[in-house]
C-alpha cells in the first residue's frame, strides 16, 4: 500500500499503479485499488494518520534472488559449464577477431588465478557489469547508476497479513519499502 496525505497525490499515484497493473499484462496478480482512510487505518494501525486521505493498494511479486541464483547455477552445472563463487574477472580473452572467448579469474578466497575459455561469455555480474565492460572496452559509457539500501527482516507482526507499506518521499528522499518476507509473512510456513 501506498499512503495518501494529499488529495493532489491521489491522482499521481493512481495513475502509476494502473501502469504498473498494465505493464503486468496477463501475469498481473490483482488489480490496483483505492483504500479510504478508514480502511487504510483499520488495515495498518501504525500508519501516520494526519492528513491521511486514504492509500493506494497495488500487487506485486516476491522475488528470492538467492533462491534463484542457485537454481541458475546448478542448472548450468547439469548442462556441462564450470561454477565458481567468490571469483573476480582479472582480464578478458580475446581471439583474433577482437570476439570475447573466455577469461582470467581470481579466486577471492585463495588467491588462486586461472583462465577458461568459452563459446559463449555472459556479463551477468549486476552492480559490477560497467567494469567488465571497460575490461572490453575502456572507452564505453557507463550504465549502471548504483543506489544503496539496507534490508532489516523484523516479526511478522509488525505488519498486517499480506500488506506491506510504501513510502516513496521520505526527508531524505529515499524510498522506504515495508514488505513482508517468507517466514514472516502472516499465515506463510
Amino acid at each position: 500500500m501506498v499512503a495518501i496525505h494529499n488529495w493532489w497525490q491521489l491522482p499521481y499515484f493512481w495513475l502509476g499503479a494502473k501502469m504498473y497493473d498494465f505493464l503486468a499484462g496477463q501475469q498481473n496478480m490483482e488489480t490496483s485499488y483505492f483504500m479510504s482512510r478508514g480502511k487504510t487505518i483499520e488495515r495498518w494501525n501504525a500508519i501516520r494518520k494526519d492528513n491521511l486521505v486514504g492509500s493506494l493498494v497495488y500487487y506485486d511479486g516476491l522475488h528470492n534472488d538467492a533462491r534463484m541464483n542457485v537454481s541458475l547455477a546448478l542448472t548450468a552445472v547439469t548442462e556441462g559449464a564450470a561454477v565458481a563463487n567468490h571469483v573476480e574477472v582479472s582480464s578478458l580473452i580475446k581471439n583474433e577477431a577482437g570476439q570475447i572467448t573466455g577469461a582470467t579469474m581470481t579466486d577471492m578466497l585463495t588467491g588462486e588465478k586461472w583462465s577458461t575459455s568459452a563459446t559463449a561469455v555472459i556479463n551477468a555480474t549486476g552492480p559490477f557489469s560497467d567494469a567488465i565492460r571497460k575490461m572490453d572496452d575502456p572507452k564505453t559509457p557507463e550504465i549502471v547508476a548504483p543506489s544503496l539500501g539496507t534490508h532489516i527482516i523484523l516479526p511478522k507482526y509488525y505488519s498486517p497479513d499480506g500488506m506491506g507499506l510504501i513510502d516513496p518521499k521520505t526527508e531524505d528522499g529515499r524510498v522506504i519499502f515495508f514488505l513482508p518476507w517468507y517466514v514472516h509473512i502472516a499465515g506463510f510456513n
